[in-house]
């Protein structure tokens, strides 16, 4: 039985650990907890960089500059008892073009309801050109000449 704050958080880092996308985990505060190597790919973070209870604006990454509206997507997540979703634009994995993913937090909450972390992911938002679409052969139909 999972009774403390730190058990959810080592169970849920002993499960992101392997992941191949990035993920990452905050406190209801904002303050980083864990990221995965794939998450500090991702961020950009050095490996070496210690992280834990450090806020976004502290890591040595462009990104920091946008603490504000992370901080505020974690808010909006720790309030909810869904999961939030929002599109995050910027250089990720130090890419010199901007790239588009979706950024979802999901809030943690102990046996009493209150929330005790966020855990978050990222992945690339997938564009669809209509071109494949309309190109695309449907094997359902059939097409009338």
């Amino acid at each position: 039985m999972i009774d403390s704050p730190s058990d959810y958080i080592s169970h849920l880092i002993t499960m992101i650990r392997a992941f191949s996308d990035p993920w990452g985990l905050k406190t209801p505060d904002s303050r980083h907890i864990y990221m995965n190597d794939e998450a500090r790919r991702f961020t950009s973070t050095p490996q070496k960089f210690y992280l834990e209870g450090r806020r976004d604006s502290e890591f040595p990454a462009s990104w920091a500059e946008l603490e504000d509206d992370l901080i505020a997507h974690d808010h909006q997540t720790c309030g909810s008892s869904k999961s939030s979703l929002v599109i995050e634009t910027h250089h990720w994995y130090g890419d010199e073009d901007l790239h588009p993913y979706l950024s979802e937090k999901f809030p943690i909450f102990d046996n009493t309801g209150k929330c005790v972390a966020i855990l978050w992911n990222a992945r690339p938002v997938m564009s669809v050109n209509p071109m494949m679409l309309i190109n695309r052969k449907n094997r359902g139909s059939s097409a009338r000449r």
